[in-house]
């Protein structure tokens, strides 16, 4: 039995000894093994839709940020404008024009 379990703890340590250098061997993997690899990364639907999501995010963040309110501008109060007087002279030269018609 014990060697049994210590034949598990030897194949459970040596995967994870393989984990910690699973970045090394990425690292050695040369660039034409690594292109397909990052290509079907980056055109995989839900990494496209997260990389939307995430950037309209930031977007709406940066602009809570930036946001000001913009000052009050004093409105010009409306002034009433006086009304035209009468042209009560020219009612009156009409008017004397008139009487003098009617005396002819």
């Amino acid at each position: 039995m014990e060697n049994k379990k210590s034949a598990r703890e030897k194949e459970t340590f040596l995967r994870l000894r393989l984990l910690s250098f699973l970045p090394i061997i990425i690292y050695m993997m040369n660039t034409h093994d690594f292109l397909p690899v990052i290509k079907a990364v980056l055109s995989d639907k839900r990494v496209i839709i997260t990389a939307v999501i995430v950037f309209l995010f930031m977007d709406l963040c940066a602009y809570v940020v930036r946001y000001r309110k913009k000052p009050k501008t004093p409105k010009a109060k409306k002034t009433i404008a006086a009304p035209a007087p009468a042209p009560a002279e020219k009612a009156a030269e009409e008017g004397g024009d008139d009487a003098a018609g009617d005396e002819e």
